[in-house]
């Protein structure tokens, strides 16, 4: 069975999502529509920072492998408390998965600028934060008083959905479905996102999230953003080795559209038949959504 995922590029806040399954050769096509996840506002009185940011790095060199995901997250001086939540089910896959509990070693330690000698507020201090899991997929930091949290968690392969793979990691790829791999925090959803993945020499990063100037997707380090948690969490991201990889793209519609084929793609890659199908869906698709909305778009296959 080959799951996929079809996502924009540059999306608009009103997200779609076209997943496609193909087995023993019959195309089952599901147009899913008009998915958007609320996020909330910065209370009126306080300056709302300006980005949480995401670091992943991956451990494929001894089993399990794993995922270690940092957030860098700047304070609300009027908020006490910090909470996180992981989303319950992903958008697609029509069922409650829970996917906090496949979150491993959470902690927290606070950053802030004390006065040095000459009394400048310059010198930074670390403090540990205590996390409390409070329910099924919140986590609460209390007592909250510096400029900075810094709070980091593990995530190892979990299982697929229906129509997608949540979090899988190999020896030589890794992909990350987003509501099933990051945390967000409550009522600021609605923050800037930059995502930072530390790239393996020889391997690169594939996502429909818009690179930051400066980063290349086969460079040490690759980096996205998105302009809030919901429009970062619905665009997957795959780290794989080059040699494993097969890419082909085309236009239509006024689109990009680039199909990327890892894992058990073989049977698949080079066969233009299959070109000429995930043409006709693009059309149809457009068809009955009225064209594009996004410029580029991209199918997953694994």
């Amino acid at each position: 069975m080959i799951k996929s995922i079809f996502t924009p590029k540059n999306r608009l806040p009103i997200h779609k999502y076209l997943r496609i399954n193909f087995l023993c050769g019959t195309i089952a096509l599901l147009v899913l529509l008009t998915f958007c996840l609320a996020g909330s506002a910065f209370s009126a009185n306080a300056d709302p920072p300006r980005e949480i940011e995401y670091q992943l790095t991956l451990n494929v060199t001894q089993r399990p492998y794993t995922s270690t995901i940092t957030m860098i997250i700047p304070v609300d001086r009027s908020e006490k408390s910090i909470r996180l939540q992981m989303p319950v089910w992903s958008p697609g896959d029509y069922h409650i998965q829970n996917h906090a509990r496949y979150v491993r070693n959470v902690n927290a330690t606070g950053t802030d600028l004390v006065q040095n000698s000459t009394g400048k507020p310059n010198e930074s201090v670390n403090v540990s934060i205590p996390v409390n899991h409070i329910d099924a997929n919140t986590w609460e930091l209390k007592s909250v008083s510096c400029r900075t949290v810094r709070l980091s968690y593990s995530i190892s392969s979990t299982p697929p959905g229906i129509f997608s793979e949540n979090v899988k990691i190999t020896a030589g790829s890794a992909f990350f479905n987003g509501p099933s791999a990051f945390l967000y925090v409550v009522d600021h959803k609605d923050m800037r996102i930059k995502l930072k993945v530390e790239v393996k020499s020889g391997w690169l990063a594939e996502s429909p999230l818009p690179t930051l100037s400066g980063y290349k997707p086969t460079s040490e380090t690759a980096a996205f953003y998105a302009p809030d948690y919901d429009t970062f969490a619905d665009s997957p991201l795959l780290l794989i080795k080059k040699e494993a990889v097969k890419m082909w793209d085309f236009d239509s519609n006024g689109a990009h559209y680039q199909a990327i084929f890892f894992g058990q793609y073989t049977p698949i890659q080079n066969d233009p038949r299959y070109q000429t199908v995930l043409k006709k869906i693009v059309h149809s698709e457009n068809s009955m959504m009225g064209g594009p909305t996004s410029p580029h778009y991209m199918f997953f296959f694994d």
